[in-house]
């Protein structure tokens, strides 16, 4: 069983879901019943390829081999039935779960911000908080996520600057992306331009990318010109920052015709 484990594990490394899925089954043909290790390699191969139908064989066999369906088990089902689309399997394994960590709780926020519920969302935080759990950085993901959606933006400031002041997580690089996107939605695109500048670190190309289509949709095309500079600089591979700056200049030039 270790064997297979570690053959499956590396297969999971990279990213090779289906071959995780084939070699579960051969294991199972070979008379082996997987132990924890399996399953979770599984589960996390389903939710990379959300093959649902494994994902149900493997969930079965949780019982089947006489496993305790604990805290870690229970948190990959969550994440394997959100990515899968099935919404409501995940409920049902958060709410058969004896305990709930705050991993668990984050889970179910993402899964709840990947299917669109977003008022859910905000109101498991308050359920949360509640009961005293303390947030991580996935928890706020979801919720500036949800923001982002609803164009709840002073909400969003809000969660953005509690992380660090009453929760000690130092936002990281997809905590301030949302923050962009936000902004950008909504038009502010020189706030949006403000919070690249103020992060702490180097932005990456998909901050720099989420500036462009924000400014192309409402029209700010220097921005948007400045913008697809810096993605470009990040990645010259990357033909959007091309396009981008083609289409600028084409406009300019049927301007001053």
């Amino acid at each position: 069983i270790i064997s297979w484990a570690a053959l499956m594990g590396g297969y999971a490394q990279h990213g090779d879901s289906h071959s995780v899925s084939e070699l579960c089954n051969a294991m199972r043909n070979h008379g082996l019943c997987p132990d924890r290790v399996v399953i979770l390699c599984v589960l996390k191969a389903c939710s990379v390829s959300a093959n649902i139908l494994e994902g149900r064989v493997i969930h079965s066999e949780v019982e089947k081999c006489g496993l305790e369906p604990d805290l870690v088990l229970g948190n990959a089902l969550i994440d394997m039935y959100s990515k899968c689309g099935s919404l409501d399997d995940a409920c049902t394994v958060f709410e058969n779960m004896p305990t709930r960590g705050v991993i668990t709780w984050s889970a179910m926020l993402a899964g709840y911000a990947m299917h669109n519920e977003y008022d859910i969302v905000l109101q498991c935080f308050e359920d949360m908080q509640k009961i005293g759990l303390k947030p991580n950085h996935v928890t706020f993901l979801s919720l500036l996520s949800a923001c982002g959606q609803k164009g709840l933006i002073d909400k969003a400031y809000d969660y953005f600057y509690s992380m660090k002041a009453g929760y000690g997580i130092k936002p990281a690089t997809e905590h301030y992306n949302c923050m962009i996107d936000l902004l950008g939605r909504i038009g502010c695109v020189d706030d949006a331009i403000y919070v690249i500048h103020g992060m702490p670190f180097q932005p990456n190309n998909m901050s720099w990318s989420i500036l462009v289509c924000a400014s192309q949709v409402h029209m700010h095309f220097d921005r948007a010109e400045l913008a697809s500079e810096y993605v470009l600089e990040l990645n010259p591979d990357d033909t959007t920052g091309y396009v981008v700056l083609s289409n600028i200049y084409n406009a300019q030039c049927l301007d001053s015709v």
